[in-house]
Formats: structure tokens, sequence, C-alpha cells
């Protein structure tokens, strides 16, 4: 977080709204990190504990990037379209090995 504020600036980073969910999970993680080091993990810290669940949202992030991406959407469209046609290999396996196990037993 603090490489990239310090690469495009405070304004430019202040503009996103992603920027401003990766800047509040990192304080609140470190503030929790700082708060378990000095009173020694103590029980009054299950608010703290509770924002672990945001770190999730980061990761979030990832799939913004793919949106933006040209080339990965025409990779992901094709994939999406041949689905179909790997339930059908699928299912067409399955019978192939049933028939198989029948005919083992």
């Amino acid at each position: 977080m603090s490489s990239k504020l310090i690469a495009i600036g405070p304004s430019k980073y202040l503009k996103d709204k992603m920027n401003w969910l990766d800047g509040g999970v990192v304080s609140l993680s470190i503030i929790e990190i700082l708060m378990t080091a000095i009173g020694g993990g103590g029980g009054n810290l299950s608010a703290f504990r509770t924002v672990r669940v945001f770190r999730t949202f980061r990761v979030l992030r990832v799939a913004r990037l793919l949106r933006a991406l040209k080339s990965m959407q025409v990779i992901l469209a094709v994939i999406q379209r041949s689905a179909s046609s790997f339930l059908y290999i699928t299912l067409l396996m399955f019978v192939f090995i049933f028939i198989y196990t029948l005919l083992g037993m």
C-alpha cells in the first residue's frame, strides 16, 4: 500500500475507491497486529478479528483487472461457450465408466 501511495501520489491514490478499501483493510490489519502485540492477545479484540473477512475482498481486485483486459474477456467468453460441450463429454465419460464398471463385476 505504501509503495503504491508513494508511486502514484496521494491525490491519485485517493481517487480510486478500491484503494480506499485496500488502505482501510491494511490499516486495520496493522492496528490489529499492534494491539495484539501490545495487549498480549486479549479477548477484547474480537472486533478486529471480524475485519479479517475484509481481507478476502482484496482478492476481488483481480476480477476487476480481468474485466479491463480485452484478450482475457475473449478467453473467458470461449470458456463459457464451451462449458456445455464439456458437460456432454463428462456425461459421456461417466456412462462409459459406468458400463465398464458393470462389465467388471
